[in-house]
């Protein structure tokens, strides 16, 4: 499996939940509306550390590649494709 950093997990997920709130220790946790049940409340939690996230309000939960995939609508397989691109393109920007 991919390693990633937490630099990378937290870039996605900012710019895919703008308008997100971070809570939790050392704001390490985001909350945003669930993905999976049409609700104005926040029930989803992501570890901006280790991607590691839960949907309180469908139950669903899974890793970081799991969240791509649903945000993205494609395959496991295709989102990390998609995060390897992302994570070449940060290191292309870093050097």
């Amino acid at each position: 499996m991919l390693k990633l950093n937490s630099k990378i997990i937290r870039d996605y997920l900012e710019s895919k939940f703008p308008s997100s709130k971070l809570t939790g220790y050392n704001s390490q946790e985001m909350t945003v509306n669930s993905l999976f049940k049409s609700d104005s409340k926040k029930h989803m939690s992501i570890n901006m550390e280790t991607g590691l996230w839960q949907d309180f309000k469908s139950g669903r939960k899974g890793n970081f590649f799991h969240l791509v995939a649903a945000l993205e609508k494609v395959h496991y397989r295709q989102a990390e494709q998609l995060i390897i691109g992302r994570k070449n393109q940060y290191h292309r920007e870093k050097d």
